[in-house]
């Protein structure tokens, strides 16, 4: 029968450490002394409560460790085994030690902070991305856009073909989260379109922001961009007065209904590369809203956890704050516009493509943008 960890309340059915913890209370201990980090109490008192209602995001990890200590819990680091050289002096080499917790098969491994991994794959992605950019750039002789000489306007064209751009070479971003691979494929689609859709957003706000300081421009891409009072330059090869004065009409609408979305987040606290990569991993997490199997859910809280976790550090070891609730607050602020701006994109799309022909048979635009 399952009985309440010591440490957080939790229900469990076999010990870990030697101790009544449940498994992910001893995998956090495990974690905390093989990587030797310290924490500091949210509080500043060292009296946070530790219950299962507390547990995930916000949980104190400092004063979570401190329960793990007082409740007797242990764990041995790996011993190491002398190697001798050739020349008789002595090497050490670490050793895996199997694991005091009666859980089997745990590793000992210190795992790099899900947030690394993911600054690592955009940056690989960019780095492809930022290539590929500057070669079609060349190509389509953008011109450079007047007072931003490092950037290129942009319109639909640029658009469509950045985007599928961006499909191509985004990919290698979710191999950050090494669950993804053991999904079945019609998952991993899923899972794919919904995160390129608002992670797009994302970029396009946190790439804004590193230009201008007010929403008067969208970035397309990471060197394209357009001016929302020159969207007379989104559609360049219609033919028909008639029909490029409707589009453009079309066109400001929507501008105009972006323009209002960025403007809240262009006014926030501009993020740190850290809180950008956590953004990444929360547009990964953000699957409530699909029809996807239980356990699939499951994986996705456990991963925005971490990702909370892990920002908790940032917070209170690198930047030293005792407060960042408004940090949190800002980040939930892009992550609750990204919705917004997926069903807008969905429906500036279909617009374009029902009503003008724009992109209507292309299939990509299709399966990212269908209803």
């Amino acid at each position: 029968m399952p009985r309440p960890c010591l440490i957080c309340t939790a229900p469990f059915d076999v010990i870990h450490f030697n101790v009544e913890a449940c498994r992910a209370c001893a995998e956090f201990f495990k974690r905390t002394v093989m990587s030797g980090r310290t924490y500091i109490c949210r509080q500043g008192d060292r009296k946070c409560t530790i219950t299962r209602s507390d547990s995930g995001k916000f949980m104190c990890r400092s004063c979570r460790y401190d329960k793990c200590v007082e409740i007797g819990m242990e764990y041995a680091l790996p011993r190491r085994k002398l190697k001798r050289k050739k020349d008789g002096a002595v090497e050490e080499n670490a050793a895996e030690n199997p694991s005091t917790s009666v859980s089997p098969n745990t590793s000992e491994t210190v795992q790099t902070p899900l947030l690394d991994r993911i600054g690592e794959s955009l940056k690989e992605y960019y780095s492809r991305k930022l290539e590929k950019e500057y070669e079609y750039v060349a190509q389509q002789k953008l011109p450079r856009m007047p007072d931003h000489e490092e950037l290129y306007v942009g319109n639909f064209n640029t658009f469509s073909d950045c985007f599928r751009l961006a499909v191509k070479e985004s990919t290698v971003i979710l191999k950050a989260f090494e669950e993804f691979e053991s999904f079945p494929i019609d998952i991993r689609v899923t899972i794919y379109k919904n995160y390129a859709s608002k992670f797009g957003f994302i970029e396009c706000v946190y790439f804004t922001a590193k230009h201008f300081d007010q929403p008067t421009h969208q970035m397309l891409s990471l060197i394209t961009c357009v001016e929302f009072a020159k969207l007379d330059q989104w559609i360049i090869e219609e033919k028909s007065t008639v029909k490029k004065n409707a589009i453009q009409s079309t066109v400001k609408g929507f501008g105009q209904d972006y323009s209002n979305l960025m403007g809240p987040m262009m006014k926030v606290e501009k993020l740190s590369e850290r809180e950008f990569y956590a953004l990444s991993g929360l547009c990964y997490c953000d699957v409530e809203a699909l029809q996807l199997p239980d356990e699939i859910i499951k994986t996705a809280e456990i991963t925005r956890a971490q990702i909370y976790e892990e920002l908790q550090d940032y917070y209170q070891n690198e930047l030293k704050l005792s407060d960042y609730s408004k940090r949190i607050g800002d980040l939930m602020t892009f992550i609750h516009g990204a919705r917004e701006a997926e069903l807008l994109t969905n429906e500036a799309i279909r617009t374009y493509a029902t009503m003008y022909g724009l992109n209507a048979e292309d299939r990509l635009f299709r399966e990212f943008f269908s209803d």
